[in-house]
């Protein structure tokens, strides 16, 4: 007899919907942030997700880039979706960005270097960097993930590659999905990835990557 293989994101949501939701574990701050060079991407699920979980969730469109590295200060979870380059992330009308690394050069720049130290986001149980490149080095701006887990924040997920916005709304919607029924970082971002791929391209959210603790959940 012939046996039929599930596809694993079938699988993956197979489990989760056979497990009950969140009651309201999780609190304290969660901020998501997204431009409209860029789209709203999966911003509204995230923001959803993280309600559900019991957050004081927001959802921001359109800020500078100061603005948006004040405010992750005090977050639990912080969300961003939009475009980047290696070490950066473009904020309101590409004007200004955010940094990893202190540029003197730049004052269009804002870097989390020139705001904070020590274990300033020892608070933060996961930033996402849904932006093109933000898993990238780059040699003056620095890493922005790798940042955020070195100033104390448990896990960070950015992208090594040049994404497709309509790919990581896709990714981005299961990710926080799989998040909101408990699964960790590792587990729901590879699911994602599958679901995705599914599809029949990965746009690029397959060079995900990971800094921190791969089994953080964020409940």
């Amino acid at each position: 007899m012939k046996k039929t293989r599930i596809p694993a994101f079938l699988l993956a949501l197979c489990i989760a919907l056979s497990m009950p939701a969140n009651a309201l574990a999780a609190s304290g701050e969660a901020e998501v942030f997204w431009f409209r060079t860029a789209g709203e991407c999966g911003t509204a699920r995230i923001k959803a997700s993280l309600s559900s979980m019991g957050y004081n969730a927001h959802r921001y469109v359109d800020c500078n880039a100061n603005g948006v590295r004040i405010d992750m200060g005090t977050d639990k979870v912080f969300a961003v979706a939009g475009m980047g380059q290696p070490g950066r992330v473009y904020c309101y009308n590409s004007a200004t960005t955010m940094s990893g690394n202190a540029v003197a050069s730049d004052s269009s720049n804002y870097s989390l270097a020139a705001a904070y130290s020590g274990n300033a986001f020892s608070g933060m149980k996961f930033a996402y960097y849904g932006t093109n490149y933000s898993a990238l080095t780059n040699a003056t701006y620095g890493n922005l993930p790798s940042k955020t887990v070195s100033l104390g924040a448990s896990a960070a997920l950015g992208f090594q590659g040049n994404i497709y916005y309509n790919c990581s709304a896709m990714f981005e919607d299961m990710l926080f999905f799989l998040l909101d029924y408990g699964y960790d970082v590792a587990t729901a971002a590879n699911a994602a990835k599958i679901y995705v791929g599914n599809t029949g391209t990965y746009g690029a959210v397959d060079t995900y990557q990971i800094y921190g603790s791969p089994t953080t959940k964020i409940f």
